[in-house]
């Protein structure tokens, strides 16, 4: 009885044992996430999300992006004879078009795309869990020139598995799970060894309505160039009225800030001061700037911390030329009180004027967070001096002073009448 009972416990044992080996080479599939049930008649199904980041105001370029699918193991085994035996996964393609407008709020534009459904179409040689590692192929966007466009590449990956089983018409796909097995760029999407549900919506054009395997790009656009006529944003002055001084140095504050998509809080920028005859030029009464710099090329420049505030000088015909903001960036700035000026700006913003102002004299006038657009932009700043008469009277006063002046003249005309009068008519009694 007691050997009985002991080679019964072996055989519970034993059994116990082959289900801990079973379960353990089951687990790294069931890490990848909490499955996608599909049926016979519905199987299950995946699909990858493109979601491409740029700033606001950003024209969406026409940019195709590729995702591949790496065998990883088969029911547990990395075994070359087994991955070789797992079905190839064809590559998948997301194209994205100048029409694509996606949605915008915060100054960050999001357009968001899914491929078809990832194992349409796929034989699967037996049941079992099929692992893949899903990746983006970088650089597939072609740059033409890199001072004016950068893509910034996902980087994520995603380990995916499919469950098959075997059904009464064949085989079929019962369940699909992801998990994260490197952090989207983005820093969206989750961490590492989460789950994420990548059943395709096929709505990605509705916010969060697609699928959670998401792979996200940032593009940022810069229509300027090296030299500094080849400007991003001026800042003019202009000096108007008959005795308008236009060597007069008037000042600014002017602040330059990131697009929403930039998270660099030490991003610089350069502003060079130019002439009326496009030359750059050293003359700009900024000497209290500690960022002025020199370049071999085209001379000296300011260099603009995002967020960060300067005091810049600028006189009639002068202009402040950036040349390497990109569009989404935000710029605000006031221009200080001047004594005896007017001062007014206006804005303009994609090639079109957007805003205008007129400040009251010896005011402060200024504005905030406009953003850099693709097409021209520009402020111009017109300070105009009051009208002064050569003889120093205020036209103003002069009814007043007329007024007086005659009166004056009356009571001075009216006293020397009667003095002649007077004496007339002692002379005319000494007569008789």
């Amino acid at each position: 009885m007691k050997r009985n009972r002991k080679q019964f416990l072996r055989k519970m044992a034993a059994v116990i044992f082959a289900a801990i080996i079973c379960l353990g080479g089951i687990s790294p599939a069931l890490a990848a996430g909490s499955p996608i049930m599909g049926t016979e008649g519905n199987p299950a199904d995946a699909a990858v999300t493109k979601v491409l980041r740029m700033p606001a105001g950003v024209t969406t370029p026409g940019a195709g992006f590729t995702f591949t699918f790496a065998k990883k193991n088969v029911d547990g085994s990395t075994a070359a004879g087994d991955l070789a035996a797992m079905p190839a996964i064809a590559n998948k393609t997301v194209s994205f078009t100048s029409a694509d407008e996606g949605i915008t709020a915060g100054g960050v534009k999001l357009v968001a795309k899914e491929t078809s459904n990832l194992f349409a179409g796929v034989v699967w040689p037996h049941a079992g869990i099929f692992i893949y590692t899903v990746t983006e192929t970088a650089d597939t966007y072609t740059i033409a020139d890199p001072t004016k466009e950068q893509m910034t590449y996902s980087g994520a990956s995603y380990d995916i598995a499919v469950y098959v089983e075997e059904g009464a018409g064949g085989l079929f796909v019962s369940a699909i799970a992801a998990v994260i097995t490197v952090k989207d760029a983005s820093n969206e999407g989750g961490d590492v060894g989460d789950k994420v549900d990548p059943t395709p919506r096929g709505l990605p054009e509705v916010e969060g309505d697609y699928s959670k395997m998401i792979f996200t790009n940032t593009y940022l656009k810069n229509n300027g160039g090296e030299n500094p006529t080849d400007s991003v944003l001026d800042l003019s002055k202009t000096v108007t009225g008959s005795f308008g001084n236009k060597t007069k140095y008037f000042l600014f504050d002017v602040t330059v800030s990131n697009p929403s998509t930039i998270m660099d809080t030490g991003k610089t920028y350069r502003a060079y001061v130019l002439d009326e005859n496009d030359t750059v030029v050293t003359d700009t009464n900024n000497a209290d700037i500690t960022d002025i710099k020199t370049d071999p090329v085209h001379g000296a420049y300011i260099e603009f911390t995002t967020n960060e505030a300067k005091a810049i000088h600028l006189k009639h015909g002068q202009r402040l030329a950036f040349i390497d903001l990109p569009v989404g960036a935000k710029y605000s700035v006031t221009e200080s009180a001047a004594v005896g000026y007017s001062p007014s700006y206006t804005i303009t913003a994609d090639g079109s004027g957007i805003a205008a102002a007129a400040g009251n004299e010896n005011e402060n006038l200024g504005f905030a967070d406009e953003y850099v657009r693709e097409n021209e932009n520009s402020i111009s700043f017109t300070n105009t001096c009051r009208e002064v008469t050569p003889t120093g009277v205020s036209i103003d006063n002069l009814p007043y002073i007329v007024i007086v002046l005659l009166g004056t003249l009356a009571f001075i005309g009216l006293t020397v009448f009667k003095l002649r009068k007077y004496k007339k008519n002692g002379t005319d009694k000494a007569e008789k």
